[in-house]
């Protein structure tokens, strides 16, 4: 290709300004950064890639942008307690690097001179975007797209075609931004462009007046009524003890906390009350606290009156126990999340560990949620899906040694789909931790009925971080692919609720809690209006149909 160069200086400062555009224009950080970075960002980094004519060279700018770009994304892996992370976000970024620097080598001036090209262009990174779905567990971590969520009006377009539809937008603006800066454009592809930029706001607009009127035609607003509990649990201290009683004692302490926390909204009005991924150590059916213990806790945090809700002494809840100073009830989680329930007379989703004995004795064990109805009416569990590698499940064989180094000896069983309950007459799916950022799965919850989403979640491994935050910012992508409102408790953030059309309708750390991190509950109203989406019928199939018709006759025109 022949370069189009520019003086050195002026490279630099373009270089530097499209770099800082979009390792910043996430919603995390700054997202009206985020709203120009997805009209110019990536043009102005691509105008200084075509002042080089040397394949090689260009590859590594384009590697090295990219790659330092995701690590300023990942840097709350830096927050981890264990160094290992380091390398992981390491491979994690040069992956992404050489992923985006081989997109970059079909960008030459001769191929931009068509105008074909800036929908092969925006096609081929969107599969690119796409493909990262199925590496090991699925890498979701901040597409392009979400640079157009910074704004509520352009974030309704992911009604239309997903967060990978939105990619696809961004790909094609700055390449045509890039086009008509290099080359003389007739007025026309000047409206074109125009029109382009200003779609996902005028889409915007029209979209959330339209289902705010019906939602104002079907009468009087329907709302759920949760508690959300972030007890902020440190993960570091559960599971070193050094003998079962202190364990014991630790654990029936945090489940004080979390009464604690939740006892103010007792008597009130509740319909669900969501406690966080993972929220205490040992299995759902471990029967290891003495009953005593447990109802001195429920008298302490609940009052006297507490006790008459307490759960029947029946297995697999419950069971006598010998031990040295004679037979006594002992219980287990499931017992305390069913009394819970009970006590607030609502429905409680909890993230607990759970196994299940195969016909063959192995023994599978799940990161799951559980929904337990007042009065033992039902109980229902569903698996996480995707699991964490080197957290949840170690992904190659030569790695696991360095995984045992950290405690990590085995591996969780992933559930088998997705699952809906229900809660008052409102069906719901549950996801776990970081499930929530894969719209593919969260829309297999929709096709099965559920009205709403409930997240439960632990990023306490990366404290005082932008983990929380920007997990939350997928959460609400979700929210507005499948038209229906979510509900998150996480152990240390964002603990919140967002509403059908992406807006959020409460978060901790604007009510009660100082920190994003910090401990508390709150209580919200959730508006359960909801909407069919195309994106609900249609899933990623859009973007990526639409993608390879692309591809496809590219070949067909240029071969």
């Amino acid at each position: 290709m022949r370069s189009l160069p520019l003086p050195l200086r002026t490279q630099a400062i373009l270089f530097i300004v499209s770099w800082g555009i979009m390792a910043f224009g996430q919603p995390a950080w700054f997202g009206w950064l985020g709203l120009v970075g997805a009209v110019i960002g990536l043009a102005l980094f691509w105008r200084v890639l075509l002042c080089h004519e040397p394949w090689r060279r260009r590859l590594l700018i384009a590697i090295s942008w990219y790659a330092v770009i995701t690590a300023v994304h990942f840097s709350w892996a830096s927050s981890h307690p264990y160094t290992y992370i380091y390398g992981v976000t390491a491979g994690f970024c040069l992956l992404g690097g050489l992923q985006f620097g081989l997109f970059c080598l079909l960008i030459t001036p001769e191929r931009l001179k068509q105008p074909f090209f800036v929908l092969l262009g925006a096609a081929v990174w969107t599969l690119c975007e796409w493909s990262r779905l199925f590496f090991m567990s699925g890498y979701t971590w901040n597409p392009f797209g979400l640079l157009l969520t910074g704004s509520i009006y352009p974030l309704q377009t992911a009604s239309l075609w997903g967060i990978f539809g939105l990619t696809f937008w961004v790909t094609a603006v700055n390449l045509l931004v890039l086009r008509t800066w290099l080359y003389p454009s007739s007025w026309m592809a000047k409206g074109a462009l125009a029109s382009m930029v200003l779609f996902p706001y005028l889409f915007g607009v029209a979209h959330i007046a339209y289902h705010e009127s019906a939602n104002l035609r079907q009468g009087p607003p329907r709302t759920l009524t949760a508690v959300l509990v972030q007890p902020y649990s440190p993960v570091e201290n559960q599971g070193a003890f050094s003998t079962p009683e202190r364990a014991v004692s630790y654990v029936l302490g945090q489940w004080q906390h979390i009464l604690q926390l939740a006892a103010r909204y007792r008597g009130e009005k509740v319909d669900m009350v969501v406690l966080p991924e993972y929220m205490v150590p040992f299995g759902t059916y471990w029967t290891v606290y003495p009953l005593q213990a447990v109802k001195n806790l429920f008298v302490a945090t609940l009052g006297p009156d507490s006790l008459s809700t307490l759960p029947d002494l029946e297995a697999p809840d419950a069971q006598p126990i010998d031990t040295p100073s004679g037979k006594g009830w002992y219980v287990s989680n499931a017992y305390l999340a069913q009394a819970v329930a009970n006590a607030f007379h609502a429905g409680v989703v909890v993230g607990l560990q759970d196994d299940d004995e195969m016909d063959d004795g192995s023994i599978n064990v799940y990161s799951a949620a559980f929904h337990f109805c007042p009065g033992g009416a039902e109980r229902c569990r569903y698996e996480k899906q995707v699991l964490v590698p080197m957290g949840e499940y170690i992904p190659f064989s030569l790695v696991r040694d360095l995984a045992a180094r950290y405690g990590i000896l085995a591996s969780f069983t992933p559930g088998a789909g997705a699952k809906v309950f229900k809660c008052d007459e409102t069906p719901f799916g549950i996801s776990i931790c970081y499930e929530e950022t894969f719209g593919h799965l969260m829309r297999e919850n929709r096709s099965l009925g559920a009205d709403l989403l409930v997240n439960v979640t632990n990023d306490g491994w990366y404290p005082n971080s932008r983990l929380s935050q920007q997990h939350f910012d997928h959460a609400r992508a979700r929210t507005v692919e499948m038209g229906i409102p979510l509900i998150r408790s996480a152990n240390t953030g964002v603990t919140g609720a967002i509403d059908s059309l992406g807006r959020v309708v409460a978060v901790l750390e604007k009510e009660q809690a100082p920190l994003i991190d910090g401990p508390g509950a709150i209580k919200v109203e959730v508006p359960l209006y909801h909407y069919s989406t195309l994106y609900t019928h249609l899933g990623d199939g859009l973007a990526v149909v639409l993608s390879l018709l692309i591809i496809g006759l590219a070949f067909k025109k240029w071969a």
